[in-house]
């Protein structure tokens, strides 16, 4: 595996952490649920920025994906701002699809670089 295979991959398990934190959100109480969801939306902004950056360095399909990954998880704070005010559980629900879908993302983009195969375009389907 290149060093370049390497730092995808290691960005990609990252943002798989950040997901299974996410899930694990659900069984916190919902004084802990709101202070958990600042630190988990602060993270994804910062993963998201990192992709953005690391997808300079790409090309073509994987460089899109990358780019799609990181504003995603840029993203999430303002989507996920103004379900806290409906309910906790619509927040988390809002959160756990932006971090879904730029994961796939991310994995479509480290899949790509293994193989130099053409990235598909599921990332953009609603899971």
């Amino acid at each position: 595996m290149t060093q370049s295979e390497q730092s995808l991959d290691a960005l990609r398990s990252e943002t798989q952490e950040l997901h299974r934190n996410i899930v694990a959100l659900g069984g916190d109480s919902k004084a802990n649920f709101k202070a958990e969801l600042e630190k988990l939306q602060t993270k994804a902004v910062k993963l998201g920025g990192t992709l953005k950056l690391r997808a300079e360095s790409e090309q073509g399909a994987i460089k899109a994906k990358l780019h799609e990954a990181g504003t995603k998880l840029e993203a999430t704070r303002s989507k996920v701002d103004g379900s806290v005010h409906d309910s906790v559980e619509a927040a988390e629900v809002k959160l756990l699809d932006a971090m879904t879908s730029a994961t796939r993302s991310l994995s479509e983009a480290v899949a790509s670089k293994r193989t130099d195969a053409p990235v598909s375009d599921t990332s953009t389907k609603k899971v």
